[in-house]
């Protein structure tokens, strides 16, 4: 009976043996032929998109950069039906290259195909990465209303990169007042947020929005946003009790952003009223801007040359003496050389205050 058992045993092993060894062959096999039918198929696939890829420029760059908007049918008829895939990256990149005025031709373009319910099939899709790069085609390449209940409901995401897209879509196209919507943000604006909105007002919008409707908002970063588009698109800052909020904030990168915005125009400076305004700290914002790190004294004696009060340039160069590192030097300097007249007696005066005499 144990030889049966051992006999049986063996015909098994053996049996297991050929079945290891013909999966071994299979698999040898099979894996080069399946390693040959990919890299076919993704070839094949390369030529075909490269083949779409010139097709679709041959007949749209002509019309971009020479056609008449009023023959947008062309278009369709050169064409007849197309990969919306390959069609989408084609417009997509030339998208970069067009400012608002010329935006126009791109969204005809996709609207004569309805690409907007493509990619918006992508943006309601459950990975992120998916959704982030329909909204960034969305935005290059135009959406119309169909798209503004998803768009307003992402801009509300929890994820900073989709609802920042929405935003910016909706912004170019849609329902998000720059001036009215951002004043009541809840959300904290990164700085590379704020970065991301200067270029679309700069590059995409017909006609930057007033920025100063930002500094009434009660989110600090949209007061700073604010602030900075103000000083990048040069919109001058008119200092009245109308802004008294904003230029008492304690916040010192308020007051930081504020005088950055003071310093570039000189007018607002040198000829407002509120150096007599006693709810104006102005001593107190330049004694705070002082007293961080990376002022230098260049970085305070720029403010100086830009006002003409006299009270000001005095505190200006009293807080270089007490707080810039190395100010008392640089004032002891000024003091010596008589190169500008007025520095070189306002900084003596002050030397011999600071002495007692």
């Amino acid at each position: 009976m144990l030889t049966s058992v051992y006999n049986s045993f063996n015909v098994l092993l053996l049996h297991l043996i050929q079945i290891a060894i013909t999966f071994f062959i299979l698999l040898a096999v099979a894996v080069p032929c399946v390693t040959l039918l990919l890299s076919w198929r993704r070839k094949r696939s390369e030529r075909r998109r490269k083949i779409l890829h010139q097709k679709y420029e041959d007949v749209i760059f002509p019309f971009l950069y020479h056609g008449n908007m009023n023959h947008i049918g062309d278009i369709r008829k050169k064409l007849s039906k197309v990969d919306k895939e390959v069609f989408i990256g084609i417009l997509n990149d030339l998208s970069r290259y067009f400012e608002h005025k010329d935006q126009d031709k791109i969204k005809q373009i996709a609207a004569v195909y309805d690409l907007e319910s493509y990619i918006l099939r992508n943006i309601r899709l459950i990975l992120p990465s998916r959704k982030i790069k329909a909204l960034k085609i969305l935005l290059n390449i135009g959406c119309t209303q169909k798209s503004y209940p998803t768009l307003q409901k992402l801009q509300r995401s929890k994820d900073v990169v989709i609802r920042f897209y929405a935003i910016q879509n909706l912004i170019l196209y849609g329902c998000f007042d720059v001036e009215h919507d951002f004043s009541d943000y809840k959300y904290t604006l990164s700085l590379w947020e704020q970065m991301g909105y200067f270029f679309l007002f700069k590059y995409k919008l017909a006609k930057e929005p007033h920025f100063s409707a930002l500094l009434y908002s009660p989110n600090v970063t949209i007061i700073l946003f604010g602030l900075r588009m103000m000083r990048l698109f040069h919109q001058p800052l008119d200092i009245t009790q109308k802004y008294e909020r904003v230029l008492m904030s304690k916040d010192v990168q308020v007051q930081i952003e504020l005088y950055r915005l003071l310093a570039v125009n000189k007018e607002n400076v040198n000829d407002s009223p509120i150096i007599n305004v006693s709810f104006y700290p102005l001593e107190d914002m330049l004694s705070n801007y002082a007293r961080l790190d990376y002022v230098t004294t260049d970085s305070m004696l720029d403010i100086y040359h830009r006002t003409d009060n006299v009270a000001i340039k005095k505190h200006i160069l009293i807080c270089i003496y007490d707080y810039v590192d190395g100010g008392k030097a640089d004032i002891e300097y000024f003091a010596a050389h008589q190169k500008d007249g007025t520095l070189n007696a306002m900084c003596k005066n002050l030397i011999m205050e600071k002495n007692g005499k």
